[in-house]
């Protein structure tokens, strides 16, 4: 991910949002949920989340609009899945 070309970062962290080793991409890059997201964002355990430690990271040019978690059939995974849908600028 670099400075001039728009990016997007997505994955398990293992770690919430506000745990220190979570900072250098809080404060490098839009975290999607906290700027577009719906819901309490919970993704972990997927039987009954009680943790945010799945996580979309955009650059400046990609712009969260809408990001969400799917309350899906919790079997498929021991997390629930984060979507979010983006705005790319060229």
């Amino acid at each position: 991910m670099g400075d001039t070309d728009p990016s997007i970062l997505v994955g398990d962290f293992n770690a919430v949002p506000s745990a220190p080793e979570s900072q250098p991409l809080q404060t490098s890059y839009t975290d999607a949920w906290t700027k577009a997201g719906h819901g309490d964002g919970m993704t972990f355990p997927a039987g009954g989340p009680t943790e945010r430690i799945d996580d979309i990271y955009t650059t400046d040019q990609v712009k969260p609009v809408v990001t969400r978690v799917l309350h899906t059939d919790p079997t498929a995974s021991d997390h629930l899945p984060v979507i979010s849908r983006v705005v790319v600028a060229p």
